[in-house]
């Protein structure tokens, strides 16, 4: 298990987040490029609540070893979408999303929020993380066959506070 610490993004991480992004094998480009796009958004405007907020996962002697990316769903009164939850492959198994993302529910506790939302494929390749999600409290609530491309669903999990 690897403790890290958990802080705001800062100017300099973004390289380090793109490494971290190209080292996990399951992202398309196009998904890296996504990914990339909110955390420049957060790092030109700031973190603000009624965007995307962003943390990085510091582990001693290793860096970055993840990140996290959420925020408010718009038009909602207490949802809060999980956009990006990222665990450098190499530390995946240590407890480092589990961190992340409890870092995220306290905040969420915290203001009173009773919603949060993880979209997902249900290819193979993001078996990893529906299970993530499972384990985490979240249910599957939604299922929309064929929405990304033919034989690739769209997964909606939710966990209630």
């Amino acid at each position: 298990m690897i403790t890290a610490s958990i802080r705001p993004i800062e100017s300099g991480d973004r390289v380090c987040l793109e490494e971290l992004l190209g080292r996990s094998r399951e992202f398309t480009r196009e998904e890296v490029a996504c990914a990339l796009e909110l955390v420049d958004d957060v790092l030109e405007r700031g973190q603000r609540e009624e965007d995307y907020i962003v943390f990085c996962a510091e582990a001693q002697e290793r860096g970055i070893v993840g990140f996290v990316c959420y925020g408010k769903t718009p038009l909602t009164r207490a949802t809060y979408d999980l956009y990006w939850i990222v665990i450098d492959p190499r530390y995946r198994g240590e407890g480092l999303g589990r961190q992340l993302l409890e870092h995220v529910e306290t905040r969420l506790r915290e203001k009173g929020l009773k919603l949060l939302v993880a979209e997902t494929s249900s290819l193979a390749a993001y078996a990893q993380a529906r299970s993530f999600y499972k384990r985490a409290g979240f249910s599957e609530e939604s299922h929309i066959r064929d929405f990304y491309a033919p034989g690739d669903d769209r997964l909606i999990y939710c966990k209630r506070f």
